[in-house]
């Protein structure tokens, strides 16, 4: 298969969506998933909170 077949209908990747997220990104997105689980935890979680986990295993099962 030819690489213009491949990349037919899929735009180019921006040089932000290629360099690692910044790391206020990544504390802020560590901090909502780490006071998720301890909200689970202890038995306090509410939909979003399961919705905020669930994120959290899709991204590190297809990251």
């Amino acid at each position: 298969m030819g690489r213009s077949k491949m990349q037919r209908g899929r735009s180019p990747l921006t040089k932000e969506m290629l360099l690692p997220l910044p790391v206020k990104v990544v504390c802020e997105f560590s901090l909502e998933n780490r006071l998720a689980l301890v909200s689970i935890k202890g038995g306090h979680g509410m939909e979003d909170t399961m919705i905020a986990l669930l994120r959290v295993l899709y991204l590190t099962w297809h990251g």
